[in-house]
């Protein structure tokens, strides 16, 4: 099959880019005839919150691409879509994660219409902060779009009330497997590994992803195991707020923070080097966090929040706990740690794991496209 896939590639950074390039790898290794459409110009920088929306790793997630589509520039939508109809392609996946891209996305689809099966791959179908525009951008665009697919149930249920005639199946998130993992096996060489424990919140901060409930939960923690927490990833949230409650609680020597988008190479080394990955979102759908977790046997910690408790089988591959509770985050840090659960849990990811296959990932796809 001739397949388009439309969104982020390299050079941007970010876990969408990651698993576009990952996607077409994917189809291109079953025999189908793939390419990207890029964006030549993502986020105008105004609108960008981060330092830069440019990957400068030095390890770099690439696939060829091209760079056609300006979310601002309705005259790079035409040509988009030209280039598209041209091609001929059986099928057009598009990455949807932000509203933001409404406009440019709901004209290539209106052109492209009657030309090829039009596919919704939604890694949000609603943003964490909606307003009443994006909800209102969001429902133009769905109506332009033959079929979709979604990695929770929260998004399948959130599509069907925003457009109740949906063709929608669902797909776990792949296991973001692209990342160099040096890592021995499980056993530590039979040493049981002695504390201090390393905690890892990876990821950009920003407020739904709850990390205040994280730091309020250390007091606790440190009470009952000898721990260090590595915050790693770039502040897109006031940073000021976090380390006033890092100095309230006096656990500055026990917590480092890593203020930056943390480049492919380094990724093995913080999850290599943790013991328990905390996500105590106050709100998702998903997390691609526990699908890095997952790539380096690592256990995690997620709230009951989107589709998390769906990809996390409580007490076996980690925990899962109320969302807006630093005293459950706590609990379930001190068991983990406290009853020895770490071999345990490691085994079992790895055992379980298979079910957020790629190759999953690309039958479900090819069944939407015939």
């Amino acid at each position: 099959m001739k397949i388009i896939l439309v969104g982020p590639s390299h050079p941007y950074r970010g876990g969408i880019s990651h698993y576009n390039t990952r996607l077409y790898n994917e189809f291109i290794k079953k025999g189908h005839d793939c390419s990207i459409v890029n964006f030549k110009r993502m986020y105008p920088s105004i609108f960008f919150p981060g330092k830069t929306q440019f990957d400068v790793s030095d390890q770099i997630f690439k696939a060829p691409s091209d760079r056609l589509l300006d979310s601002i520039n309705p005259l790079s939508w035409r040509k988009t879509a030209k280039f598209i109809k041209a091609q001929k392609p059986d099928a057009v996946v598009f990455h949807w994660w932000q509203p933001f891209f409404s406009p440019a996305y709901n004209s290539i689809l209106k052109k492209i219409k009657n030309t090829t099966k039009r596919i919704f791959i939604c890694h949000n179908v609603r943003p964490h902060e909606e307003s009443k525009i994006d909800s209102l951008l969001s429902r133009q665009v769905f109506n332009n779009v033959d079929r979709f697919l979604v990695h929770s149930e929260e998004d399948k249920v959130n599509l069907l009330e925003m457009y109740p005639d949906a063709v929608i199946v669902k797909n776990f998130h792949p296991v973001y497997d692209m990342f160099e993992n040096r890592s021995e096996n499980h056993a530590q060489n039979g040493n049981e590994k002695k504390p201090p424990f390393n905690i890892l919140f990876f990821g950009y901060v920003r407020k739904y992803k709850g990390l205040k409930y994280l730091l309020n939960a250390m007091p606790k923690i440190l009470k009952e195991v000898d721990v260090r927490l590595t915050i790693a990833g770039e502040f897109y949230d006031e940073k000021k707020p976090y380390m006033d409650l890092i100095q309230k609680h006096g656990i500055s020597n026990k917590i480092n923070v890593i203020d930056k988008y943390i480049p492919n190479e380094d990724v093995q080394k913080y999850f290599l080097n943790s013991d328990l990955v905390v996500i105590p979102y106050k709100n998702a759908t998903q997390s691609g966090i526990v699908q890095i977790s997952y790539a380096f046997d690592v256990p995690v910690v997620v709230t009951r929040v989107g589709g998390l408790p769906e990809v996390v089988r409580d007490g076996e591959t980690g925990y899962i706990v109320e969302p807006g509770s630093s005293s459950a985050v706590a609990d379930a840090v001190i068991d983990f740690f406290k009853n020895h659960k770490s071999e345990e849990f490691k085994n079992n990811i790895a055992e379980h794991k298979h079910i957020f296959s790629w190759e999953n990932l690309v039958e479900t796809l090819e069944s939407l496209i015939r």
